[in-house]
């Protein structure tokens, strides 16, 4: 494990990131934000994927995959329940998601 000091992407305050390299050739990366964050690849070529976790309530999700693609995006709630959003994909690697009102729980990207 290798412990970071960065800025989160709204370069508004500093965070502790730790990054895990097992031996399943993924990256989990956890930050002490409300927000955790885990991303992988398969070393063998398969497809990447993303999961974003949102612990604070808020109407609109500003989420950066740096997937280099347009993927799948699932909106679930703190107990696993699909959640109805409108997502908005800005480019091949930022979206908004859209809530009716403030909302928890995380965006998986395929």
């Amino acid at each position: 494990m290798v412990g970071w000091s960065i800025y989160n992407s709204r370069r508004c305050h500093n965070m502790s990131v730790n990054i895990v390299l097992p031996s399943s050739n993924s990256v989990s990366v956890t930050t002490s934000t409300p927000n955790t964050v885990a991303v992988s690849n398969s070393a063998d070529g398969g497809d990447l994927h993303f999961e974003y976790t949102q612990s604070v309530a808020s109407d609109q999700w500003d989420i950066t995959h740096n997937l280099n693609k347009k993927p799948a995006v699932s909106v679930l709630d703190s107990n696993d329940y699909v959640v109805f959003a409108v997502v908005h994909h800005i480019t091949n690697n930022r979206v908004i998601i859209e809530f009716k009102a403030p909302t928890f729980g995380k965006a998986v990207f395929n």
